[in-house]
């Protein structure tokens, strides 16, 4: 379905093959479409394991109202971490003028992409705690986050060297801009040691969710963003520190979420 939505984009959107130029608004139209051929592919994967009857429907209505009522952290937590957060920071940094707005963009597409490995092994320690909790094996429990974030942080510097040899090349495909590159070329070393934190904390972020923790992960990232959305306003707006403010406050959250998570993890899985 992801390779149907990219090549409908291409197909439609830039007019190819004889076919309609309609431009960037169909896009929307060619994700609900993907989507919906999603959810046909499941459904028709899964046929045989679904079983629907309208005597249960008391109990399927009783388990959805249980299934929203457990969600509804992780969903507060997605709309904090990918929405609220990133609204308040770009409203800080676009003070900063357009050369400096323009660099932390590129900047943050490039961490971005390092952070691929994060979600991939992140999403790894979920499963795969969810299972062994369930088995109550405090031995793996205890084994996976590390390893993921252990692997994680290994590939996301190995990404880093290899974005940092060709730092030149690869912002040129951004932007080409000389203030703009010289921009990425000052903060990038520090954006990508600051960010590699998050690499470690993020495992343990994903583990305490997966043993029930997620209220307690929902509070924690609400004070935390609160925190580094000050500290960027403070560095940044009234002590005039530009990018290197917004590491120092990155640094200051992503540190001590690092700090509570792994403790709190660690204390629920021995005790």
């Amino acid at each position: 379905s992801s390779l149907l939505d990219v090549s409908l984009d291409y197909i439609f959107v830039l007019g190819k093959f004889g076919l309609p130029k309609m431009g960037v608004e169909f896009v929307g139209y060619s994700t609900i479409f993907t989507m919906l051929i999603s959810i046909f592919l499941y459904s028709y994967f899964l046929r045989e394991h679904i079983k629907f009857d309208l005597k249960s429907l008391n109990d399927y209505l009783k388990n959805t109202s249980n299934h929203f009522k457990l969600s509804i952290p992780l969903i507060l937590q997605e709309i904090i971490d990918g929405s609220a957060y990133g609204l308040f920071v770009n409203m800080i940094l676009v003070r900063l003028g357009t050369i400096d707005y323009a660099g932390y963009v590129i900047i943050n597409t490039i961490i971005g992409l390092l952070f691929l490995f994060k979600y991939v092994y992140g999403s790894a320690v979920l499963s795969m705690i969810s299972i062994e909790s369930g088995a109550s094996n405090k031995e793996n429990m205890l084994k996976y986050p590390k390893y993921s974030s252990g692997l994680a942080l290994a590939l996301y510097f190995i990404g880093a060297i290899f974005i940092l040899i060709f730092n030149k090349n690869i912002v040129a495909l951004f932007s080409n801009n000389s203030d703009v590159i010289l921009i990425v070329k000052k903060y990038i070393l520090v954006f990508i040691a600051v960010n590699s934190i998050s690499c470690i904390s993020y495992s343990y972020k994903l583990a305490l969710q997966a043993i029930n923790q997620s209220k307690f992960v929902l509070y924690t990232s609400i004070i935390l963003n609160a925190l580094a959305v000050l500290l960027m306003f403070i560095t940044i707006i009234n002590l005039k520190l530009s990018l290197m403010g917004l590491n120092f406050a990155i640094f200051i959250t992503e540190a001590l979420t690092l700090i509570i998570f792994v403790n709190r993890y660690l204390d629920k899985i021995k005790n």
